[in-house]
């Protein structure tokens, strides 16, 4: 299905304000980089950093794309070695948590507040997530994502949402896998939409 490269109206989706409330820190992972690689010549540690965000955007996708036909056809396409590892780590989960025939990669808005988002899984009234970033991006940046989610879902279909679950799988030989638990509460709620009013100050949007 894939997810829209920007919304109606341009307005903000549930990543972007999340992520500007919790920005990714290039000058932190471009020092990583260049202390990893100072004897390089020529080493250039910001446009490293860019690179490998992405390709780990894209792998990202490939993996989003897999277990989405997963979850709705219990097939799945071949897929290069990295990929396939992460596939299988979230495949054993889907499995044992019987995630089949949920609401699958869904683009909504709210109206009200101005936030596009196109949300992963839902199941019996649970927000699922898979992410396969670094094992350094904040909860609280998840907590914000999910909360800008639960509104968009609560205007479009009417649930209230209160429970997601984040599964989290990284790139390593062999994956980590993470489980992250997040009550989205009215205060977290209000906090997203603090920040909405925020974002819309400083950018216009």
């Amino acid at each position: 299905m894939g997810r829209p490269k920007k919304y109606r109206n341009n307005w903000p989706s549930a990543t972007e304000l999340a992520s500007f409330a919790y920005p990714f820190d290039k000058y932190y992972w471009a020092k990583y980089l260049f202390e990893k690689n100072k004897s390089a010549k020529r080493f250039n540690p910001f446009e490293e950093c860019e690179q490998i965000t992405a390709k780990a955007r894209e792998i990202g996708h490939v993996v989003h794309d897999a277990i989405e036909q997963y979850t709705k056809t219990k097939t799945y396409p071949s897929l290069p070695p990295m990929e396939k590892r992460i596939f299988n780590e979230f495949k054993k989960i889907i499995d044992q948590e019987q995630l089949f025939n949920g609401l699958n990669e869904i683009t909504g808005y709210s109206y009200k507040h101005g936030i596009g988002g196109t949300f992963d899984y839902l199941l019996n009234s649970v927000l699922y997530d898979w992410k396969t970033d670094s094992p350094k991006t904040s909860k609280k940046k998840y907590e914000l994502q999910m909360a800008y989610y639960a509104l968009i879902i609560l205007e479009e279909l009417g649930i209230n949402i209160k429970k997601a679950v984040i599964y989290r799988v990284t790139k390593e030989n062999p994956p980590q896998v993470y489980r992250i638990e997040i009550d989205i509460t009215s205060k977290l709620k209000k906090k997203a939409l603090c920040i909405r009013r925020a974002f819309k100050e400083i950018t216009g949007r």
